[in-house]
């Protein structure tokens, strides 16, 4: 099921990429005013698709962008779904109820102490002498 959600993902934002570069050529092609707009003004692009609608390649390139952010929503939404049936990647894989662990044991990830190399008194601290 991830390879489903990965293909959307990556189809999703090709597309997405597509259509929006291609609106910026059609708006920066209408004027160049309109080019910086849809570059720097935010929601100016949906503004330009709403005032050149009646134009066939500004239609054609909104719906490309709309699947492909559509796809896009998609993939996030299964991704989302997917991954809470999983367990997260920090559990110990037992749960949050430890007393299913054989008597005497600890999981490693309690266990673990931090490396000496990390602490900062071993990094600012001048080595041999210096």
């Amino acid at each position: 099921m991830s390879f489903v959600v990965l293909a959307l993902l990556f189809l999703g934002s090709i597309l997405s990429l597509i259509g929006g570069l291609w609106g910026l050529v059609l708006a920066f092609s209408d004027h160049v005013l309109w080019g910086v707009a849809y570059l720097l003004v935010p929601f100016a692009s949906l503004v330009f698709f709403i005032m050149r609608w009646g134009r066939k390649s500004v239609r054609q390139a909104f719906w490309l962008w709309l699947s492909g952010f559509g796809m896009v929503l998609l993939s996030l939404l299964l991704s989302v779904l997917i991954g809470q049936s999983l367990p997260s990647p920090t559990s110990s894989g037992f749960g949050d109820d430890l007393s299913q662990l054989p008597e005497g044991t600890v999981p490693e990830a309690l266990t673990e102490q931090p490396s000496a190399a990390l602490e900062p008194s071993s990094v600012l601290s001048p080595q041999n002498g210096e």
